[in-house]
């Protein structure tokens, strides 16, 4: 489990993660028990679509346990050979999430082990889903934009990843990927005020976007967010990182501590 949060500002948009990671084939242990693989891991990285710089993150299965499967590097592989061979933003993610497909399928040809297995999402419509990659940028003729692909698997075969939504030219709210129970009582949708500590209103500064998405990633990994959600919230944590994604291009706000891109 990971928590993700994209929220757009007049100043930029702001993409923030946490830090934390576990076996991701490993779908069999308690949360209560899991030891963790890293409080520091990398899940808000640095990428282009076309010319244009994009923030990128994934949530899901990113490794296996020998780590001969890295989506991570896969999605940086694809996303070069895409841009060398298509434009404009609609197209460009269709054959990049095909480009995906086919690279994965082939790293499992070569007989590494892709986990494709159940996970414990409490939605069990998301419960065979590899991974989720999210982009957010201004992409789609310099307005801003998000991309939220799922990488879904039926029968021990992945399906193709087609994108679930597409903001083309109008991406102005968030986009906050973690525990729903945390997400609902964040957007003051349940009444729960117990976490109201970690909230912050959204504003047009990108201070006020990291604090917007860094308040929801640390309403998540909270101790009363893991009574409240122990299945996804157990899995949330560690140290969070930021970017900042303006039309002039990517910077990051807060540095990832262990670097993999």
């Amino acid at each position: 489990m990971s928590a993700i949060a994209v929220v757009y500002t007049k100043s930029g948009i702001v993409f923030a993660a946490d830090g934390r990671s576990r076996w991701g084939d490993d779908s069999t242990r308690d949360d209560s028990t899991t030891i963790f693989e890293s409080e520091r891991q990398q899940k808000v990285f640095r990428g282009a679509v076309g010319t244009r710089e994009v923030a990128w993150g994934v949530t899901g299965s990113i490794f296996n346990k020998d780590k001969s499967f890295n989506l991570i590097d896969l999605v940086n592989k694809t996303m070069s050979a895409t841009n060398a061979f298509s434009q404009g933003c609609g197209p460009w993610v269709e054959l990049f999430t095909s480009n995906l497909r086919k690279s994965i399928l082939a790293v499992r040809d070569s007989g590494i082990q892709v986990p494709l297995v159940e996970n414990s999402s409490p939605d069990p419509n998301r419960r065979f889903i590899l991974a989720t990659m999210i982009m957010a940028g201004y992409f789609c003729n310099g307005r801003s934009s998000a991309a939220i692909v799922d990488l879904s698997h039926e029968d021990g075969e992945l399906l193709d990843p087609l994108p679930y939504r597409l903001i083309a030219t109008n991406f102005t709210g968030e986009y906050l990927s973690g525990s729903e129970e945390i997400r609902l009582r964040y957007l003051d949708v349940h009444e729960d005020k117990r976490l109201r500590h970690h909230f912050h209103v959204k504003g047009p500064a990108l201070d006020d976007g990291l604090a917007y998405a860094t308040g929801y990633i640390k309403a998540c990994s909270d101790d009363l967010a893991r009574e409240i959600d122990p299945v996804v919230c157990g899995g949330i944590g560690g140290k969070i990182h930021a970017a900042a994604v303006k039309p002039s291009g990517f910077s990051w706000l807060i540095e990832p501590e262990d670097s993999v891109s």
